[in-house]
């Protein structure tokens, strides 16, 4: 808050305080001013609305460590995912195939924790992840940073219209924006609906599946290939390493 918003944060409180018959000197207003000064009216406003409406809290008038409490709780949650589901749903986007629903701050702690997971150490990137996720959404937070979706697209058209349509039911994605992402309906107009035109219709999809498998088939012996030769590095590395320790003047 800035001076200028004193008289106005000085009326909600006498409005809050009168709730229970008391007020507040004025020294004592300028100090409950002064420990809420790094918040905006707003936030301010909306912890005192929040300490009304609060069962246990709302019996008393406030004090800062109150309305300090209710934005740290509004903040808590509003709307980013807990670091176990942020992970998962990290993990999702390893597959390029899959269109994830994630957050900036998300891709950001995978970044930070994808060597340790690409060499292999899943735990260790676990870890890595969470408290490199927690750091970035508390600065998030500070910065009055709202949370915000954005959408990974997979390479698999298919895959796309589950994950964005949940995420529009959830609340995460304008519905306008969801229906950019997805592919237009085909269009009924000047389709052959006759038999030999459908038999037709039939034959080319039948030929489209098979591409698409035969495409999927060379992409997975390439992982295959990728990871026996990790495999056979690695090894080639341990076998050196213990004929090393078996006869070190050897080398």
């Amino acid at each position: 808050m800035h001076k200028t918003d004193y008289d106005a944060f000085a009326g909600m409180l006498d409005a809050i305080y009168s709730l229970h018959g008391k007020t507040l000197p004025a020294e004592a207003k300028a100090m409950f001013f002064r420990a809420m000064s790094g918040f905006s009216l707003d936030v301010v406003r909306s912890a005192m609305d929040a300490h009304v409406r609060d069962s246990q809290r709302g019996q008393f008038p406030p004090k800062p460590a109150d309305l300090m409490a209710q934005i740290e709780g509004a903040a808590v949650n509003d709307g980013r995912p807990g670091p176990d589901e942020a992970w998962a749903i990290a993990l999702r986007g390893l597959d390029e195939a899959e269109t994830v629903v994630t957050t900036a701050e998300i891709m950001e702690a995978f970044g930070v924790s994808r060597a340790v997971l690409d060499g292999g150490d899943e735990v260790g990137a676990r870890m890595a992840f969470k408290d490199a996720y927690a750091r970035i959404v508390q600065e998030a937070r500070r910065a009055k940073k709202p949370a915000g979706w954005t959408v990974s697209l997979g390479w698999d058209v298919e895959k796309r219209g589950e994950p964005v349509r949940k995420a529009v039911e959830a609340g995460l994605l304008p519905a306008p924006t969801a229906a950019a992402l997805l592919p237009a309906p085909m269009p009924s107009e000047g389709l052959d609906c006759s038999p030999e035109g459908l038999a037709r219709l039939k034959e080319e999809m039948a030929k489209l599946t098979l591409k698409n498998a035969m495409e999927d088939e060379a992409r997975e012996l390439a992982r295959e290939e990728a990871r026996q030769a990790e495999i056979a590095r690695k090894q080639e590395i341990a076998n050196a390493v213990a004929q090393y320790q078996a006869n070190p003047k050897a080398a």
